[in-house]
């Protein structure tokens, strides 16, 4: 059951990272092109807060289960840090914002995400 859950956040950990690539490719085009953010790029960014919320989860089960390496204290940090970085941004900083400035602000965030994706995989081995 153990390798079940562990191979189902080693698979969401990649789905994840390359969601968020294709996101800031994406934001990148749209933000090169003057455009602003749309419903699609929102309902994408909620999308890949969904994955990093479920990873989140697993990440929990094998935390509850005893199932972790040593350096699991910074992957820990690195997904809360990923679970709340996009709120963050909409409720504080751009507050609802959706102009050309916001979606560069997303884009990098989604760029900056895919990083921190690929840290915590590399933390959590």
């Amino acid at each position: 059951m153990i390798d079940t859950i562990t191979q189902i956040d080693g698979f969401l950990s990649n789905t994840t990272s390359m969601f968020f690539l294709i996101i800031g490719v994406w934001g990148l085009l749209r933000s090169v092109r003057g455009q602003g953010v749309d419903g699609s790029y929102f309902g994408a960014l909620a999308v890949g807060e969904m994955l990093f919320a479920v990873l989140l989860v697993f990440d929990v089960v094998l935390f509850v289960t005893g199932q972790t390496p040593e350096r699991m204290g910074l992957h820990y940090l690195y997904a809360l840090f990923a679970v709340l970085l996009l709120p963050f941004l909409y409720t504080s900083t751009l507050k609802g914002d959706d102009s050309n400035r916001a979606q560069w602000i997303y884009t990098f965030a989604a760029v900056f995400l895919w990083g921190i994706v690929d840290r915590a995989v590399t933390t959590g081995l």
